[in-house]
């Protein structure tokens, strides 16, 4: 076995020291001890054939359409990924969910400022709004059922100016994720109105991190959606709702209730490891692993996992996270864990992630608008083709 010492194998996959450091604590590299020394040694193959893997997302043949996983189309200073890092306006997400709150966030996000700034503005009294909830389709509609009836209750509603998206987003965040909780607006930070009205007092910390890190991904199918129509010129409360339908979609979000069910079922039929080697022979998809954009880990499951490890949960079903051999977990499949650690639903995992999102697409309005320019981009006609 020949072995790399830590600057080179960080050089030969390109990354920082610390990126190659993570990579190790998240499980996905094997360091080994040198005797008589601090630093550590890593193997040459093992690097190589991680190198090749994430190499697959910069393949000809992958990148050739942009619109699928390929070079960026648009340009953003709202969050970004970097060497495997998520960062949210250059703070990374991992440093936010130690201390911060998603009202934080959304400052960070919205008006720019660090996330140790004073949200004032956003614990202002708010709105009253009757308590909603129930079943999350029902939510959703609802949800942007209100949202479009804001543009005639809204007599500046076709005003997108920054000073005035940044006077209502509170009211579109908080009153937005009313819907999938059932919670009237209060002056308790969103962490610990979901935490009461969800019966998990005791897990509001969890909660917060929770929506801290999941406040935004880059340029997301919702994001996406929601940033083309607020480029027409529409009212935010069309561009939000607009997300919100992406969000909804089996391959956005529908990756959450996927995952939860198929663990519910792994961690009722005996050690996870054997009922995925057995749901592989039927030729059965194995749902909440692996992520395009993050080769060597998602960030987010990292932390999400760590959550659900210092809970009370049984050890089979945090043995799913080793259970496919060679792949690590997406956000979708950690967060889908962490909702049966805590003894809740798949729903319950899906709304969080919508509480939390909306303030990550307000963001991309607000930059949106700004660039006063239409996103239009071109299709390749494929004449005389069928099909």
């Amino acid at each position: 076995m020949r072995y790399l010492s830590s600057a080179e194998a960080a050089r030969e996959l390109g990354v920082s020291l610390p990126t190659l450091y993570s990579y190790v604590s998240r499980g996905v590299l094997t360091s080994y001890p040198q005797a008589g020394r601090k630093s550590r040694l890593y193997d040459a193959d093992q690097i190589a054939k991680f190198k090749m893997r994430g190499e697959i997302l910069n393949n000809a043949q992958v990148t050739e359409n942009i619109m699928h996983y390929g070079h960026p189309v648009l340009e953003t200073q709202v969050s970004g990924i970097v060497d495997g890092r998520l960062l949210f306006r250059g703070h990374d997400i991992s440093v936010l969910a130690d201390n911060s709150t998603a009202e934080d966030v959304a400052d960070l996000l919205w008006v720019g400022f660090d996330s140790s700034a004073s949200l004032g503005w956003i614990r202002n009294e708010l709105p009253e709004l009757a308590p909603r909830g129930g079943e999350l389709d029902r939510a959703l509609v609802d949800c942007q059922r209100w949202l479009l009836s804001r543009i005639e209750a809204d007599q500046s509603a076709y005003d997108n100016s920054r000073e005035k998206i940044i006077e209502i987003a509170p009211l579109i965040w908080r009153g937005g994720a009313s819907f999938f909780f059932g919670s009237a607006l209060t002056g308790r930070s969103l962490h610990e109105e979901i935490a009461v009205v969800s019966g998990l007092p005791d897990q509001a910390d969890c909660i917060r991190k929770c929506l801290v890190i999941l406040a935004d991904h880059e340029l997301t199918a919702s994001t996406f959606a929601t940033r083309v129509i607020a480029s027409t010129g529409a009212p935010i409360y069309q561009a939000i709702s607009a997300g919100l339908a992406s969000l909804n979609g089996a391959r956005h979000l529908g990756e959450v209730e996927r995952a939860y069910r198929q663990f519910k079922l792994l961690a009722s039929e005996g050690t996870p490891e054997l009922a995925i080697r057995q749901a592989q022979r039927r030729g059965d998809q194995i749902y909440g692993f692996e992520h395009t954009i993050y080769p060597y880990g998602d960030p987010r499951a990292e932390i999400i996992l760590e959550l659900a490890s210092s809970l009370d949960a049984r050890d089979e079903l945090l043995s799913i996270k080793h259970a496919v051999g060679g792949k690590t977990l997406n956000f979708e499949g950690a967060i889908a864990l962490l909702a049966i650690s805590l003894g809740k639903g798949w729903s319950f995992a899906t709304a969080l992630v919508i509480a939390s999102r909306l303030i990550g697409l307000i963001a991309h309005c607000i930059e949106e608008y700004e660039q006063q320019r239409m996103i239009r981009p071109r299709a390749r006609y494929l004449a005389g083709r069928s099909g």
